[in-house]
């Protein structure tokens, strides 16, 4: 268990699929998750380790925060990065920028959420 093993862009993308879940379209479909709890499901690691992989990311000013760093979002600089570095990101459906600035679900029928959810097929 160690911060290097979890990489930033897994980071940054799991911030992309907290805030794709909460704005879904869909209010039916909109969900409030957490970063880290994704990136504990996805990465199997301690919570205090996927929480230092985090802060990591906002000390490279990838994302910022108002009142906590769990309800964060990405920079301009964070989002570039996510984007110019999709094709390593680990696993899992993808949220990618559309046409017109937003994020949008590519890769995969099942929702960001859905391994915690419990509605993946």
């Amino acid at each position: 268990m160690a911060c290097k093993d979890i990489d930033d862009l897994e980071v940054l993308q799991a911030y992309a699929d907290c805030w794709a879940a909460r704005l879904a379209p869909d209010a039916a479909q909109r969900e409030w998750l957490w970063p880290e709890k994704l990136l504990e499901h996805r990465t199997g690691q301690a919570p205090k380790v996927c929480w230092r992989a985090m802060e990591r990311c906002d000390r490279r000013g990838y994302v910022e925060w108002g009142v906590s760093l769990r309800s964060g979002w990405l920079t301009d600089k964070g989002a570039r990065y996510l984007d110019d570095n999709r094709k390593w990101v680990k696993g899992g459906p993808r949220m990618v920028r559309d046409a017109a600035g937003g994020l949008v679900l590519v890769g995969s029928e099942t929702p960001p959420n859905a391994e915690l959810t419990g509605l993946s097929p």
